[in-house]
Parts: structure tokens; C-alpha cells; sequence
């Protein structure tokens, strides 16, 4: 189990968060997600590698839950996809959330196969991002882990 902390990204905002158990593509906006509730601005303990849906207004971003973790605020996780305004692109958000899910055996895939994804979206190669790699465990001693 892992402690995490789901922060707001804006104190006005209606914000809620779900640990992810699967899709109902019969549902409308936020409803087509299931799970369990997930406290906002509260400590919790969570299964490592558990999905989480952080919603804000209209927008949604995947979240996984990892010891030693942060992102943008939030305590023990990672980003496994960006915000997706899920009132207009619910079937994009479904599909990933269903993409995470089948990746859940290993949560770091998630976030390597969303670099993957923004890295051909913005047309970078294997190679650059090889090259950036190998710039950081320079820069700063952390080595990239290849299998």
C-alpha cells in the first residue's frame, strides 16, 4: 500500500477523484467511470500501480499510484495521461483509461508508453529521446533504466 494525497487544481473547482475498476461506455460524462471515491485532500493508503481518474470541472487526467511519487501537488503518483476535457472527448478518455488498465501489471509502462505517444504526436524520434536519456544520467547521475 502506498499513502497518497489527491490535491485541487483550483479551490472553486468541483473536483473528484475515483481509484478506476473499469468503463461503462453506456454512461454518460464522468458516470461512464467506476470505482471506488477517493478523498480529496486526505491521506490514503492505496495498492501501488491502482488507476486513478482526477477530475476537475471538465477535464480529467490519469493518475497511478507510486511509492515515492508526485505530480503537480498530488502526493504518491504519477501522470499516466494528461488533462482530457472528457465532455467532448469522452470516447478518447475511455480509451485510454481501458489502455492503463490493460497495462496495470507494470505502472511505469503507462507513463513510458505516454512519452511514447506525446514523443510521436510532436514527431521525436526513438533516437532523440534516447539522446535526451543519456543527456540526464550525465547531467545529474540518474541512469535510464532499458530492458
Amino acid at each position: 500500500m502506498v499513502r497518497i494525497r489527491i490535491g485541487r487544481r483550483n479551490r472553486k473547482a468541483k473536483t473528484w477523484a475515483k481509484i478506476i475498476s473499469g468503463v461503462d461506455r453506456s454512461a454518460k460524462g464522468g458516470y461512464a467511470i467506476e470505482g471506488e471515491w477517493v478523498g480529496i485532500g486526505k491521506q490514503e493508503d492505496h495498492p501501488e500501480g491502482a488507476l486513478i481518474a482526477l477530475a476537475d470541472n471538465n477535464d480529467i487526467k490519469l493518475l497511478v499510484v507510486g511509492e515515492g511519487q508526485s505530480e503537480d501537488g498530488h502526493e504518491g503518483v504519477f501522470l499516466a495521461h494528461p488533462w482530457i476535457n472528457y465532455r467532448t472527448n469522452l470516447p478518447d478518455l475511455l480509451d485510454a483509461i481501458e489502455a492503463c488498465l490493460g497495462q496495470q501489471s507494470d505502472p511505469r509502462e503507462m507513463a513510458i508508453a505516454e512519452i511514447l505517444r506525446l514523443a510521436a504526436e510532436h514527431g521525436i524520434s526513438l533516437d532523440d529521446l534516447q539522446g535526451a536519456a543519456n543527456v540526464r544520467e550525465t547531467q545529474v547521475g540518474m541512469p535510464v533504466v532499458s530492458n
